[in-house]
Formats: structure tokens, C-alpha cells, sequence
């Protein structure tokens, strides 16, 4: 009699993850769509505390090298991605995939294409695999990371550092969402522009606050975001449980 061959051991993990995720996609969405106004205010009132900052030189440096690292991104575009921007997204496919526990069967990063395979339960995976590329900002962080762990954090050059990776990032996602990217097209502009849109909105701000006062300026445009969707939505809640408690 033939024995039953036992699933690996990353099917239960695997499923779990993109059930759970599949139910988020919806909500998550929403979610982008009220953060309009709240990062609206969050960046009105980082201009001013970056204005007023004593690190308002480097914040200027940090702009003036995003702007600069923008301009030989999009020139660069026009002749194609280049192995480091292929590398970048594959690798954010992969390590979102690796996070949902979807083993990885197979890569390839050529100078203008590339892809990554991995196993899935379901043959689908999940939709945040499909637009990690466009809301993970690998080469930012990798900055950030790096200048960290060098001591020269708050310094110019950490600035310059992070605003030239920072350039690099938001021109790959403008030069690949203008294109016809299949990652994009299976999830549907109602779901990737809001979260694109979102999530890169509230990376620009945290960087530029990391920028004027390390991670206290971050963390004071996160408190932003948080009082001002607080004062957005808890309204809306109380108005809601009070219809429930009437009917």
C-alpha cells in the first residue's frame, strides 16, 4: 500500500497568509483612500517643522538630491531599466514572497526583464507578492540601513545618501506604473493606485522627517497621521455604533 506523501511543511503557513491577506485587500484599500487627507496635513505641517528645524540645510540637500537622482532615473528609463533596477524588483517580489511562506523555485534578472517563481498552494499567491515592487522601497532602506551603521546618521551625506536612493525609488515606481506591467494589470487600477499611491506618499514624508530630525521627525509625522485619521474617523465610528445601538 502506498504511503500518503506529506505536504511540506509551508502549505499550512502559505494558505494562512494569503487567506488572511486575500481578506485584507479590500479594507487595505479603503484605508488608502481616507489617508488622502490626513497625509495631506501631515506633509503641510512637516513643511513647516522642516522650515523651522535646524537641519534645514540638510533637508534641502536631501530634496535637491532626490530631484537630481529623479532626472538620471527617468533619463535612464528611456533606455531601459538596467540590471539594478530589475534586481530591485525581483527582489522585492522575493522577499515578499519568503515573508508569506512561498518558497522561491526559480529567478531571472536580465537588463530590461526579469521574473521570480515561487510555490504556491493555491497557484496564485497573494496580491501583496504582486505589488510589493511598487510600495517597498528596498534601495531607501538600504540607505538608511547603511548610513545608520556607519554614524552618519542626521549628517549631509546620510541625507544625500538617502535622497539620491529616494529619487531612485520614486521614479522606478512612476517609469513602471506608466508601463504595462502584468503584476498591475491582474490586481486592477482600483486596487494598486490607491496603495501605491499611499504608501509611497507616507515614505516620502517619513524620509524627509528622518531627514530634518531623525527618528524623532519620523515618528512625529506617524503621531500626525494618527491624530488626524483619529479625528477623521472616530466620528464616523461613534456615528455607526449609535445607529446599531438605536435599531
Amino acid at each position: 500500500m502506498a504511503r500518503r506523501r506529506k505536504a511540506p511543511w509551508w502549505t499550512g503557513p502559505s494558505l494562512l497568509c494569503d487567506l488572511t491577506i486575500g481578506l485584507l485587500r479590500i479594507p487595505t484599500v479603503l484605508g488608502c483612500v481616507l489617508l488622502a487627507w490626513p497625509l495631506s496635513l501631515a506633509a503641510a505641517r512637516l513643511a513647516i517643522r522642516a522650515a523651522q528645524a535646524p537641519a534645514g540645510p540638510t533637508v534641502l540637500l536631501l530634496v535637491a538630491t532626490t530631484c537630481t537622482a529623479a532626472g538620471i532615473k527617468y533619463g535612464r528609463h528611456r533606455t531601459g531599466f538596467g540590471h539594478l533596477g530589475t534586481l530591485e524588483h525581483e527582489a522585492a517580489h522575493a522577499i515578499v514572497a519568503l515573508a508569506t511562506f512561498h518558497p522561491i523555485t526559480g529567478a531571472s534578472v536580465r537588463r530590461d526583464s526579469g521574473h521570480v517563481t515561487y510555490a504556491s498552494v493555491t497557484g496564485r499567491g497573494n496580491w501583496l507578492i504582486g505589488i510589493a515592487p511598487y510600495i517597498l522601497p528596498l534601495v531607501p532602506l538600504a540607505a538608511i540601513i547603511g548610513t545608520t551603521a556607519a554614524g552618519l546618521g542626521g549628517s549631509p551625506l546620510a541625507a544625500a545618501a538617502v535622497g539620491a536612493a529616494a529619487g531612485w525609488h520614486i521614479l522606478a515606481t512612476l517609469a513602471e506604473t506608466r508601463g504595462h506591467q502584468p503584476d498591475l494589470q491582474r490586481l486592477g487600477r482600483p486596487t494598486w493606485v490607491p496603495v501605491v499611491l499611499a504608501v509611497n506618499t507616507t515614505q516620502v514624508l517619513l524620509t524627509i522627517g528622518w531627514a530634518a530630525a531623525g527618528t524623532t521627525g519620523a515618528a512625529d509625522v506617524i503621531t500626525d497621521l494618527h491624530h488626524t485619521s483619529r479625528a477623521i474617523l472616530d466620528p464616523v465610528v461613534e456615528h455607526i455604533a449609535a445607529r446599531i445601538a438605536t435599531s
